[in-house]
This record gives C-alpha cells, sequence and structure tokens, in this order.
C-alpha cells in the first residue's frame, strides 16, 4: 500500500459534502472558514443558509458585516467572519472580484492562514499545495510516529513539508479531500478504525499499536477564568437594555452589559457610572462559556431599569433581531427571559 491507495478509497468512501462538489474558490473558501473550530455537521446549514444569502463575492462585500452577522451567530469565533467580509472587500478593491488564482494572493487575503491557503489552492485550483489541519497531523504522526510537540512551529513545518513531499502531483484536490476524510472518519484521535484504513500496512504506530500516543501534544497553560456578573436590565415594556461590542472578540454583537464583579452594590455603582439607574431585582441564574483560552463565569441578575442617559446603549425586545446577534456566552440566558 501507498498514498496513492487513498484516492480510490475516498472516491468508495467519501462523505457526500457540497463544499466537496464544488470547485468554486469562494464557496471552499466559505466552508473553510465556517469549519475553523466547528463540526461539520453543525456547520452545515450555516452554510447552506449563507450562501443562498451571499451568494458571491460580490454580494458579500456589499453586505454590512451587521448584515452578515446574523447567518453566523450561534458559531462562536466571530472575528473569523468579520476579516473573511474584510478580505471580501480586499478581492473587490485589488482582484476586481475575482477570487486570486496564486498561493501568494490567497495567503495575504485578511484571516488566511497556511492551512486554508493551501486547501483552497489544491481543492478549488487543483495546485500541489499542502493543506495540513489537525486531521492531517494526526495521521502524518501516527503513520511515521513522529514525536515532536505539534504545538510548537517548528514540527508543524515539519510536518506540513512532509505532507507536500507526498502530494500526489496529478490529483492535489483528491489527497488533500481523502487525507483530511481519513483523519475525520478513520484515523480519529479516539478509537481508530485502523482496520478500515487504507495505509494500515504502512502505518508504524499501528504495528507498534503505539496509536494513542500520537500526535504528542503538550499541555496547554489553564484557562484563565472570569468571573462576571451579568446584568439583565428591563423596563414596563420588557425591553432589555444592549450594548453593541466594539472590541475585537465580539466587534459588532449585541451583549448584555457585565462587570467583573461579584457584589450587587459594586455592580450597581458601576451602572450608575455608564449613566443607567436601576433598582435590584433578583438573582436569576449562573452561566458558564467556555472560550479557547478564557472561561466566564456569569452570575446573572434582573435590575429594573429607573433612567438611562447613555445613547450608545439600547433597548430591545426579545424579538428585536440584536437578539440574533448576541455571542452563545449571552444567548444562553435568553431562555430565562420574559418576552
Amino acid at each position: 500500500m501507498s498514498f496513492k491507495d487513498l484516492i480510490p478509497w475516498y472516491q468508495r468512501h467519501q462523505r457526500q459534502l457540497p463544499f466537496r462538489q464544488t470547485t468554486s474558490p469562494y464557496d471552499i473558501w466559505v466552508a473553510e472558514i465556517m469549519l475553523q473550530q466547528t463540526q461539520v455537521a453543525t456547520m452545515l446549514p450555516y452554510y447552506e443558509r449563507f450562501l443562498k444569502r451571499f451568494d458571491s463575492i460580490q454580494t458579500l462585500a456589499k453586505a454590512s458585516f451587521e448584515e452578515v452577522l446574523p447567518y453566523v451567530t450561534g458559531m462562536g469565533y466571530y472575528r473569523r467572519f468579520k476579516l473573511m467580509h474584510q478580505a471580501s472587500k480586499v478581492i473587490m478593491t485589488l482582484h476586481e472580484g475575482m477570487f486570486p488564482n496564486t498561493y501568494e494572493a490567497v495567503r495575504a487575503l485578511p484571516g488566511i492562514g497556511d492551512y486554508t491557503a493551501g486547501a483552497i489552492m489544491s481543492t478549488a485550483f487543483k495546485k500541489p499545495y499542502s493543506a495540513l489541519d489537525g486531521n492531517v497531523m494526526r495521521v502524518l504522526t501516527r503513520i511515521y510516529s513522529i514525536d515532536d510537540d505539534i504545538r510548537k512551529p517548528s514540527t508543524v513545518k515539519k510536518l506540513n513539508t512532509l505532507n507536500q513531499s507526498l502530494m500526489i502531483q496529478d490529483a492535489p484536490d483528491l489527497y488533500t479531500h481523502a487525507m483530511m476524510e481519513l483523519g475525520a472518519t478513520i484515523c480519529k484521535p479516539t478509537q481508530p478504525k485502523c482496520e478500515a484504513c487504507p495505509l494500515q500496512d504502512i502505518c508504524q504506530s499501528y504495528a507498534n499499536q503505539t496509536q494513542r500516543a500520537y500526535p504528542f501534544k503538550s499541555q496547554l497553560v489553564p484557562k484563565k477564568h472570569i468571573k462576571y456578573m451579568t446584568c439583565i436590565i428591563y423596563d414596563l415594556h420588557h425591553q432589555y437594555v444592549l450594548k453593541k461590542e466594539t472590541q475585537s472578540l465580539f466587534e459588532g454583537m449585541y451583549l448584555f452589559l457585565q462587570v467583573e464583579s461579584e457584589s450587587v452594590h459594586y455592580t450597581m455603582e458601576w451602572l450608575l457610572e455608564q449613566g443607567i439607574e436601576v433598582d435590584y431585582d433578583q438573582y436569576l441564574t449562573t452561566v458558564k462559556h467556555v472560550f479557547t483560552h478564557q472561561i466566564w463565569d456569569m452570575e446573572v441578575h434582573l435590575f429594573k431599569l429607573k433612567s438611562m442617559r447613555q445613547t450608545s446603549f439600547f433597548l430591545a425586545t426579545k424579538v428585536d433581531p440584536k437578539f440574533n446577534m448576541m455571542p452563545n456566552a449571552h444567548s444562553k440566558i435568553n431562555k430565562f427571559l420574559k418576552q
């Protein structure tokens, strides 16, 4: 067996996924951005709705980010979509609305790294560029018993070079798809299906029964815990006070007000500093949300609005579209609120 055996295996066993049935660089780009930190099953409904609304680079570039946001709300990691929107405008300006077809130009677009550029070049343009994602790294480290820490850039570079050397030159698209499919469906992180693997005969970790040892990944620094008091401030008309975020993590999205605090008294003083006077109502719930590098512990309290002097905040009922433009962390709170 050799890596060429991947192609017939893939053609027989591939999942029928819409972004694999196209060579449109735009459609493939959208898929790759959506698949970052997101499972295929979760991503597909968003992908179909997104392409129905934004069917071209031109349509995406003409829209405001506020128009784009509702179509990706719920997926998390929103900065990727902000960068994708920026990249569409760059393509309109620098490439006359045509998706660039060279690796250097694709790699230069906002939000596109080595993996995404390689995936687009190999699957959309059928040019032999390595697309090294977590699935591919797992396959390679197991086959060759590579012990290096995959968190280190030097290891990633080494694996990328190896993947490039294995690329099937006359079918780079099929090679890229096959390697990803192998990692996703056969060479899984736990309980790999080695008996069904087309590369079983050349896999060193299978021969030594050391599959669980690969890939080696050093431990991350523990995530930072942040304790927030999250303020659900409402008026007599069941409108809630929201703020439009300007920081990069949730830029353009709407959040409830919150402050690092475990004291209701301190929180009410902080709200006064923001121009909001409230009466305390009651404790509502506690919600935890885990991000890549931090964990939010949100103690959620209800407050009755007395006055609001700041024009930078918004009053909105739950049927307002702003409630569909919240990050997951705060969307979790919505089910506890009155209509």
